[in-house]
């Protein structure tokens, strides 16, 4: 039924609403999947001892997490249906947003902040990866549809722009 209405031909006022929730959605999971290298400088910034050692820990365990989240909600979802799980991956999402925001190296700087911030990100990759699952359609021979999958992905670099070299510019 989703799929006769997104290939009606032309756009009326629901097509609209569809596109411009999907699309949200899919540009705040994809911002929130490559935010991390606009965040890094920050955090290098805050505490000093960031290397190349931890900002790839952080990318890699954000896009680990998206993976097992992917595999392991797409089959929970199949085998008990996209409302049942739903509610479980935003309850993760809001958890690990809240424990990133609330991440900290602690009373007298005896705690790594690396090591929470690589917790949540993996945490929250989990939910982003189940949130993907949810809205990607497997096999899917709609145009509309996989144009609508793929446009946020598609427009991520644009908006992280050319990586350059400080000798470069």
């Amino acid at each position: 039924m989703v799929r006769r209405v997104i290939d009606r031909p032309g756009l009326d006022g629901f097509q609209w609403r569809v596109w411009l929730v999907a699309g949200s959605g899919f540009f705040t999971t994809a911002y929130s999947i490559f935010s991390t290298n606009v965040v890094i400088p920050a955090l290098a910034y805050v505490y000093p001892d960031c290397g190349t050692n931890q900002s790839l820990i952080i990318n890699l365990s954000t896009l680990g997490g998206t993976m097992v989240g992917m595999l392991l909600f797409g089959f929970l979802a199949d085998r008990y249906g996209r409302k049942a799980v739903y509610g479980a991956e935003l309850v993760i999402v809001i958890v690990a947003t809240v424990g990133m925001t609330t991440a900290t190296a602690g009373y007298g700087g005896y705690m790594n902040i690396y090591g929470w911030i690589g917790f949540w990100r993996v945490f929250l990759g989990i939910g982003l990866g189940a949130e993907v699952s949810f809205f990607l359609p497997g096999g899917s021979t709609t145009d509309q549809l996989t144009i609508l999958c793929s446009t946020p992905y598609r427009l991520s670099s644009l908006r992280n722009g050319p990586r350059l070299d400080p000798e470069q510019r």
